[in-house]
């Protein structure tokens, strides 16, 4: 399945949700925003939501700092 992921095509075996996808790309628990096909996600509904072909998703990581 093709996806384009922060502006980046990447190609992934068979479907999966985006909480799979967020574990591939070792995202930080917990501390991430996803937009997904311009849509921002509640991160309760990472679980349950499955990728399709061509989905757009930005994902967002929080720093903090001071």
């Amino acid at each position: 399945m093709k996806l384009m992921v922060n502006g980046e095509q990447r190609t992934r075996e068979g479907q999966g949700t985006l909480a799979d996808l967020l574990r591939e790309l070792r995202a930080p628990e917990g501390h991430v925003a996803v937009i997904l096909n311009g849509t921002v996600l509640r991160r309760d509904r990472f679980v349950e939501t499955q990728l399709n072909e061509h989905d757009n998703i930005e994902i967002i990581a929080f720093a903090g700092g001071g």
